[in-house]
C-alpha cells in the first residue's frame, strides 16, 4: 500500500516598503510588519527595493520585527537590492536575526 504524504502549503506574507522611512513613518512601518506577523505566516518577506532612506528609528523597527518573528517561529527574509539600505540594515546587525543573509545589493 503506498504511503501518501500531505504537503502543506507554506504561507508567505510580503510587505513592500517604499520611499523615505524616517522618524515620522515609525508607527506605520511597525503596524505593517506587526499585522503581517499576526497572520502567522511561515515566512515574512520584507521588500526594501524601493526604500530610499532608512532612519535609525525605522531600522530599530526591523530589529524588533525580526526578534518577534524568531520568537513566533516565522522566518524573516529581506528582499531588495538597494545597496544603501542593505548597508544600513547590516550596520544595525539585522543579519544576526535572519535565517538567511541579506541580499548582496548588486
Amino acid at each position: 500500500m503506498p504511503v501518501l504524504f500531505h504537503v502543506r502549503s507554506h504561507a508567505r506574507a510580503v510587505v513592500r516598503l517604499r520611499g523615505e522611512l524616517n522618524r515620522s513613518k515609525v508607527d506605520r512601518v511597525h503596524r505593517k510588519l506587526s499585522r503581517a506577523l499576526a497572520r502567522g505566516p511561515d515566512v515574512l518577506e520584507v521588500n526594501v527595493s524601493r526604500v530610499t532612506f532608512l532612519s535609525p528609528e525605522c531600522g530599530a523597527i526591523f530589529l524588533r520585527a525580526a526578534s518577534d518573528a524568531r520568537r513566533s517561529g516565522v522566518r524573516l527574509v529581506v528582499a531588495g537590492s538597494s545597496p544603501r539600505i542593505l548597508r544600513a540594515l547590516r550596520k544595525l546587525g539585522l543579519e544576526r536575526f535572519l535565517d538567511e543573509p541579506l541580499p548582496s545589493g548588486q
